[in-house]
């Protein structure tokens, strides 16, 4: 069945000529009004899944919100509790007392001891000093022993251990001892 089609007949060129102005119309919506708007409706999607991960992940923390809170709480009793072993000031004068009678208790020959500027952190400040001494290996045993005991934070820092090999000493090693004290933050 075959269609005869007069191209010279007014009637159908005008229906041509609407059918081809009919086709480039919705070219020109599609390209000029529609295919712009699928671009912003894609990034408007996007702009959508990136605000719903970062709401899951506000939704996330703020569930963690009183697990951290109690943690915080917890971190301060413990802060609270340190603090009692944390002096308000340096204390030089009974920290020195205290390592001299201590070096004396044990048997150890003082060298020398220097004191380091306060370094002060976030929430202590850190007090050292060095110590050289002399004496032995069970000496120096029961002096770290003894500073474990005080009623302060000390920590050991670095020890440097030489041996003497002088026959007229009594004393077997040599000993270069970097200790830590710790002062609370309120120290002046």
């Amino acid at each position: 069945m075959a269609v005869d089609i007069d191209l010279n007949n007014p009637k159908t060129q005008k229906m041509l000529a609407l059918g081809l102005f009919l086709i480039i119309a919705l070219y020109l919506i599609y390209t000029f009004m529609v295919s712009p708007q699928s671009e912003q409706i894609s990034q408007l999607k996007q702009n959508r899944d990136s605000l719903d991960q970062e709401v899951r992940k506000l939704i996330r923390i703020k569930k963690l919100l009183p697990e951290k809170k109690e943690e915080i709480k917890s971190k301060r009793q413990e802060i609270e509790i340190i603090k009692d072993y944390l002096p308000s000031n340096p204390g030089y004068h009974k920290l020195l007392k205290d390592l001299s009678e201590m070096l004396n208790n044990s048997n150890l020959i003082l060298q020398s001891m220097n004191f380091g500027k306060l370094k002060t952190k976030q929430d202590f400040s850190q007090f050292p000093i060095t110590l050289s001494v002399e004496g032995t290996y069970h000496n120096l045993g029961g002096f770290l022993s003894s500073i474990s005991k005080l009623p302060r934070i000390v920590n050991v820092g670095e020890i440097t251990l030489n041996s003497i090999n002088e026959e007229d000493s009594n004393s077997t090693v040599k000993v270069r001892l970097e200790l830590l004290s710790y002062v609370s933050k309120t120290s002046k």
